[in-house]
């Protein structure tokens, strides 16, 4: 009989992994969803109220799905490493704490490739923007148990 990490994690009661892994399915398919709905609509009003001529607007709907591709794999990382940050933990940090410091922690790495001409070849940077994303997820996930009651005094303790 093997004993694992998970196993460990369900019998202390702080963690529930499979709630962890719902949810940033669930978040990480919102957080999909919601830049290609904005360049969707922005591309419709585009195309729609602008004098484009007819080629130019077929090669644009042409790259439209590689434009949306990239902020939509983004969003959906942060938006899934926020919410296996949140829900894994039995009393974790609350979705928009964690989203807001996941999201922080991506800046800089983003900031750091921002100086080169050449992005798409900079693949250290694209690394160090996955690893340090995910390594702050699982600080939240570790450390970032709210302690439930321990914002009531030693007399509320006692009377009650």
């Amino acid at each position: 009989m093997s004993f694992c990490v998970y196993d460990f994690f369900l019998v202390v009661g702080i963690m529930d992994i499979p709630r962890g892994i719902r949810w940033a399915w669930l978040l990480g398919m919102i957080g999909f969803l919601v830049p290609v709905l904005l360049i969707g609509a922005v591309a419709i009003f585009v195309f729609t109220f602008t004098e484009i001529h007819p080629l130019d607007r077929q090669a644009d709907m042409q790259r439209l799905p590689f434009t949306m591709l990239p902020p939509a794999l983004g969003c959906a990382y942060l938006f899934a490493l926020a919410g296996f940050a949140s829900y894994a933990p039995k009393h974790g940090v609350n979705l928009i704490r964690s989203l807001l410091i996941i999201s922080a922690t991506m800046v800089i790495p983003l900031a750091a490739m921002q100086p080169h001409s050449k992005m798409d070849s900079n693949i250290i940077a694209w690394i160090s923007l996955v690893l340090v994303t995910s390594i702050t997820c699982g600080i939240f996930v570790i450390f970032g148990e709210r302690k439930i009651g321990s914002n009531k005094t030693d007399t509320d303790k006692t009377n009650g």
